[in-house]
């Protein structure tokens, strides 16, 4: 990417930290923090002044986002803290530092639809705060990468963007969400309505019964996933890796092979007296195997049958089995370009799409004290060849007029994005 530079100003640039103070110490990752390394997750929303309104201070101000933010950081403390990594090929580690969340505040002399297409969006790593921090690095400098990063950008028009980038590691897109919520809350003057849990033992592995797992093969969990040839490796596809926003979503196969369906379920409710705010990764994919044929043949409702089934299959027994096994599974994250992640992953094959279901975002909740937003949108680049297929489905709102809808986000070979293209 080469984008005009000349246009953007940095305002400010600060690290906010909390306010509570609390003793450093480190954070051991969970199985299920494993499987995400180098990963940020990103979203945006935009916020519009009111006719007649100055600027986007009257909804938006800067000061009221920072002070609010350092509160709400006393509580969700690993988002003050650092990823540290010595050297090339070590898995970061998480240390609660409180060195502060990275907040810029930059401005773009444009309107949003210079650098935007609301209708037809494409990830944007300049709205992220991603831009200058390069968290895909192999080595971090020695005082490591930020957990969280925020960036507002304010454009001619009057529109503020505030985008919020989480490291992936640290926590999943609920905990994400259950971030943004109490940052919101606290920003109104309201109590936090529910409170993180940072205690990742929760997700410790039954150590005596790794071994059971693995000698009867995998579990229940992933038993109905294809099994893949151990040397198969990933290849880039020639013509590259793109992305196209749809409201309808498609893909073609021959009738033969298998094509498998993958969602990730949160755990946190599935299992007896774990806490809700378990503040970590604790998302379990659920998968449904059937051939390109049987797909094609039957009603839709079939299809929504046999995704129901299997995300009701993931119960208690199933997690707990799953954590086990991934347990006795860890794979080395700095491979993932190139190598298979294991016989029967359910992301080995660019056969499987993965669905996302986000509705449950909560961007038009986020109401820092001067209204809500007129635009939420996830913002995800630097996809790889195995997020081929992958697929999010999120909320629209009166921005677009398309208030109710969903918005659909397909990931795949930019030339099955072109016959797709073709056909809507």
């Amino acid at each position: 990417m080469n984008p005009d530079m000349s246009k953007w100003t940095t305002v400010s640039s600060r690290l906010v930290k909390s306010q509570g103070e609390r003793e450093q110490h480190w954070i051991e990752w969970s199985v299920k923090d494993s499987f995400n390394h180098g990963v940020y997750s990103s979203s945006f929303v935009l916020y519009k002044p009111e006719a007649g309104a100055a600027d986007a201070d009257s909804v938006l101000p800067i000061d009221h986002l920072t002070g609010s933010l350092g509160k709400v950081l006393e509580h969700f403390y690993p988002f003050a803290g650092r990823l540290i990594k010595p050297e090339k090929d070590k898995v970061a580690r998480l240390f609660c530092n409180n060195a502060g969340a990275l907040f810029t505040h930059k401005r773009f002399d444009g309107v949003v639809s210079d650098l935007m297409d609301v209708e037809q969006f494409q990830p944007n790593e300049l709205i992220s705060g991603l831009y200058d921090v390069h968290p895909a690095a192999e080595v971090f400098d020695k005082s490591g990468l930020p957990t969280l990063i925020i960036q507002v950008t304010d454009f001619t028009c009057g529109t503020r963007c505030l985008s919020f980038s989480w490291s992936h590691t640290v926590v999943d897109g609920i905990s994400g969400t259950h971030f943004l919520r109490s940052w919101a809350q606290i920003a109104r003057g309201e109590p936090v309505s529910l409170m993180p849990v940072h205690d990742r033992s929760l997700l410790a592995p039954r150590k005596p019964s790794i071994s059971r797992i693995l000698d009867e093969g995998p579990c229940r969990f992933v038993d109905n996933v294809i099994q893949e040839p151990a040397a198969v490796k990933f290849t880039m596809p020639e013509e590259g890796i793109g992305s196209k926003t749809f409201h309808l979503s498609a893909r073609g196969h021959e009738s033969h092979e298998m094509t498998r369906f993958l969602t990730l379920v949160n755990g946190r409710p599935r299992l007896k007296d774990f806490p809700a705010g378990y503040f970590g990764n604790f998302v379990v994919p659920a998968v449904s195997v059937l051939t390109v044929g049987e797909l094609l043949s039957n009603s839709l409702s079939y299809a929504a049958t046999m995704i129901k089934r299997s995300c009701e299959e993931v119960d208690e027994v199933a997690i707990r089995d799953n954590i086990d096994w991934s347990a006795g599974n860890t794979i080395d994250p700095y491979t993932l370009g190139n190598k298979l992640f294991l016989p029967g992953d359910p992301r080995a094959s660019l056969h499987t799409v993965l669905g996302s279901w986000m509705p449950w975002f909560p961007f038009y909740e986020l109401d820092f004290g001067g209204g809500k937003p007129s635009l939420g949108l996830f913002n995800r680049f630097r996809m790889r060849a195995i997020a081929t297929g992958s697929c999010f489905a999120l909320p629209t709102s009166t921005y677009t007029n398309h208030q109710g809808d969903l918005r659909i986000i397909i990931f795949g070979e930019k030339n099955m994005l072109g016959e797709l293209d073709d056909q809507l």
